[in-house]
């Protein structure tokens, strides 16, 4: 067999064995290229392929190594990816019970603040209620100290006809003039009599309506006009007036209390702001009713509101007037009461100058509290 088929056969050997093989085929190899008579060629064929293995044994070597440190690295990437997913899943965890705790601590806030929401609408009714109150109380003693004075009056014509009539002295003219007197008297006493009953019947329904907040059905017009009256002996202090253009017949159902407080708070409302530095303020209190919906103006002809405290008139605690008789919360309660109690929506447009229009949309018939609806 020629030098070259052995050649030839010792390199389809090295290329077919694994890398246990190759020095043994590669030292056969060898020893063909160092036997006598081989050519140069054939030992430089033999040299180059053992440079050229040598070669690829060293890449292989290499890339062994770079393995081994990809290797490496990947499980150092692994390690650090777990310790990573168990850092993140012990922020979930963390990040879960703080927004338990956080989601219990505004409910805590929510109802807290429910509840002094509550109590300053309580506050603020028990405040409208001494009010009227006192207004009423100043008002009566003008119709009952009359009525005091003119019944001690009667008693001392009575006492003086009594002495004239034992006397035997009693003349015709004694007799009319005792009677003109004591008819007089009645009369007087009479309207005064009637005025004060009925400032205490509109007060006794006002207050009643006020204090229990029952439902009934009731007419607009005189509902208003009870209140109104009720707040006249304060609102005569002031030159201004308040005008009432609601048509009879609108009936309402539902509880006339927080309705009156929502009025009285809007009227004193434009007494303190809408009319100050005015002696011709006019509060025109309208209504109107198509289908189910009743529509309550209160419209006057004030100094008007600016745009920013406009944007800003039914937040809490919010009043141009603070420590000049305004709380901030007379406006905040109303839109409360209309939304809540009545089920309806308040609106405000005004411009300076001219006067500012509340309008309250609501149904004749007041929702049902919602302890009842559920």
């Amino acid at each position: 067999m020629s030098m070259h088929k052995l050649l030839a056969r010792q390199a389809r050997r090295i290329l077919g064995a694994d890398e246990a093989q190759v020095p043994s085929v590669l030292n056969e190899l060898r020893q063909l290229a160092d036997s006598p008579g081989v050519s140069p060629e054939t030992t430089r064929f033999v040299n180059g392929l053992e440079e050229f293995l040598l070669r690829v044994g060293s890449a292989y070597d290499q890339n062994d190594r770079d393995l081994d440190l990809k290797s490496r690295s990947l499980l150092l990437s692994s390690i650090e990816l777990t310790q990573i997913n168990d850092r993140i899943r012990e922020l979930n965890g963390t990040l879960e019970r703080r927004v338990e705790q956080r989601t219990l601590e505004l409910e805590a806030a929510m109802d807290k603040l429910q509840r002094l929401q509550q109590q300053l609408a309580r506050s603020e009714t028990k405040t409208v209620l001494n009010t009227m109150i006192a207004s009423v109380s100043h008002e009566l003693n003008t119709p009952l100290g009359n009525s005091l004075m003119m019944a001690s009056t009667l008693v001392d014509h009575s006492d003086s006809f009594q002495k004239v009539l034992e006397t035997n002295q009693l003349r015709r003219s004694d007799l009319d003039a005792y009677v003109k007197a004591t008819r007089s008297g009645n009369d007087l006493m009479m309207r005064n009599l009637r005025q004060a009953a009925e400032l205490l019947t509109n007060f006794r329904h006002v207050a009643n309506d006020q204090a229990s907040g029952h439902r009934r059905s009731f007419e607009l017009a005189t509902t208003v006009a009870e209140i109104v009256d009720t707040l006249a002996p304060s609102l005569r202090r002031h030159p201004h007036k308040v005008v009432l253009d609601i048509p009879s017949g609108i009936v309402m159902e539902g509880p006339p209390g927080p309705l009156g407080q929502i009025i009285i708070n809007l009227i004193n409302n434009a007494y303190l702001h809408a009319f100050e530095g005015r002696s011709d303020g006019v509060l025109t209190i309208s209504a109107s009713s198509v289908g189910p919906s009743v529509t309550l103006r209160f419209a006057d002809n004030g100094v008007g509101i600016s745009p920013d405290s406009l944007s800003r008139m039914f937040e809490p605690f919010f009043s141009t007037k603070l420590g000049k008789g305004g709380t901030g919360l007379g406006m905040g309660i109303v839109e409360n009461l209309v939304r809540e109690t009545l089920g309806g929506a308040i609106t405000v447009s005004s411009e300076l100058g001219v006067g500012t229009c509340f309008e309250i949309h609501c149904p004749l018939t007041a929702p049902a509290p919602k302890s009842q609806a559920t």
